[in-house]
């Protein structure tokens, strides 16, 4: 069976300027001393709203939109999600009528996510609450009257993590691999933040259906109190996934690893070990990070090396996701 092709025949919109780059970090590497090769993918060079990997889940996502002939588009997440700001910026560029849903209360003022969400015009709703079972309740009433006035809306789970959503990192994964070929090598460890969890689907299928030896580091950027039932959930999307492929592959819960050292108190809280990483990585090669996502994976990779758990012979790529935006709120 040819996944490439089955991947090449799903419905997807070109919307990002991809492959991304993979760039060595050598000044880097002499600040860590005797360490591994160490290498970033570019995906903060995405394109699309700005950056950040959310532009591959949405060049499925904006595509089934279409398909299913949506003219609306739902989003959801934390006021300043970085789905939500490309997702806004990417629909709104085809033609959609973007709706958002945020957790909590409407700030004072309009800042990064938010306020370049606000220049496509996206219309926001602010929940004024954190209880997801409340905020699903009324995305689906509006959904409900939206489809009673005769639109068609397209919601975009949290995070665009689902199994459609998932594909924007099968597709990756394929794209490294390509990369790895005409480097001339293989990496040894990925690292990445995981978030709302379909990179982490997406990587996980990947590295499975493509044979991808390299084996995958999450850096988790959320406390989840029930880390059995987080495996569960991303498994089941990637299993999700494999399905879309027409593709007779289970993902379990064994098979996906959390990593929890790094995340500090909780979700979009700066940390000191963050905050070493963004003025590490400005410093020494002018590349910002930020403090949700991207800081505490590098701060987990730096410790790695710290720590000897990787040994300088070894091959290391870290993902990039984006978010830097993020800084600015």
């Amino acid at each position: 069976m040819n996944i490439s092709s089955n991947l090449d025949l799903l419905p997807r919109l070109k919307l990002c300027n991809l492959p991304t780059p993979v760039t060595r970090l050598h000044r880097l590497e002499q600040e860590l001393g005797s360490c591994p090769e160490i290498y970033m993918k570019r995906d903060d060079l995405i394109d699309v709203g700005l950056g950040g990997t959310k532009g591959r889940k949405l060049e499925f996502l904006l595509a089934e939109a279409k398909e299913q002939g949506a003219d609306t588009v739902v989003g959801t997440g934390d006021v300043h999600s970085n789905c939500c700001r490309q997702a806004a910026l990417a629909a709104s560029s085809l033609g959609f009528d973007v709706h958002l849903f945020f957790r909590g209360d409407r700030p004072e003022k309009l800042t990064g996510n938010l306020l370049l969400s606000h220049l496509c015009d996206a219309e926001f709703h602010f929940m004024g609450t954190e209880d997801s079972d409340e905020i699903d309740s009324q995305i689906n009433a509006f959904i409900t009257k939206a489809r009673q006035s005769g639109k068609k809306p397209y919601l975009i789970p949290r995070g665009g993590s689902n199994p459609v959503g998932a594909l924007g990192y099968v597709a990756g994964t394929k794209e490294i691999l390509k990369q790895e070929e005409e480097l001339g090598f293989s990496f040894d460890r990925i690292f990445f933040a995981t978030g709302s969890g379909s990179n982490q689907a997406g990587l996980t299928l990947g590295r499975r259906i493509f044979n991808m030896k390299t084996c995958l580091v999450p850096i988790c950027v959320r406390v989840h109190p029930d880390k059995q039932a987080r495996k569960e959930m991303i498994a089941e999307i990637a299993t999700g996934t494999a399905r879309l492929l027409k593709i007779d592959e289970k993902i379990g819960p064994e098979d996906i690893d959390l990593i929890y050292d790094y995340v500090g108190e909780d979700y979009g809280i700066p940390s000191e070990q963050s905050e070493y990483a963004l003025h590490t990585l400005a410093r020494l090669e002018g590349i910002v990070l930020d403090h949700t996502y991207t800081g505490k994976a590098m701060y987990g990779l730096m410790d790695y090396i710290k720590r000897g758990l990787i040994t300088p012979e070894e091959r290391i790529l870290f993902i990039h996701t984006g978010g830097s935006i993020g800084l600015f709120k």
